[in-house]
């Protein structure tokens, strides 16, 4: 489902990045279509949602709040797009 909706509201998956705070249901099925997944955990999640993280994967970042996705961009407006630019590199 994620990769149709790359392919049709962007340039495709490898451009994309889903952020949410559903392994389950926004990163893990994002990751797999082979976008970006930025996970940002909430205080509250239902028992459908659990799932452990894919921490192997390359293009899943963890952050604590949404002002991680730009605060290196911020700083520096030069550089490729994806998370990179976002100030994602490190996380």
């Amino acid at each position: 489902m994620y990769d149709r909706i790359f392919r049709r509201h962007g340039s495709g998956p490898k451009e994309a990045m889903m952020v949410g705070n559903s392994l389950a249901s926004d990163i893990v099925p994002a990751l797999d279509a082979g976008a970006w997944g930025i996970h940002v955990p909430s205080d509250y999640n239902w028992v459908l949602d659990q799932h452990e993280g894919p921490a192997d994967r390359t293009r899943f970042r963890l952050i604590r709040e949404l002002g991680e996705l730009f605060a290196d961009r911020r700083r520096d407006r030069v550089g490729s797009a994806g998370p990179a630019r976002c100030g994602l590199s490190h996380v």
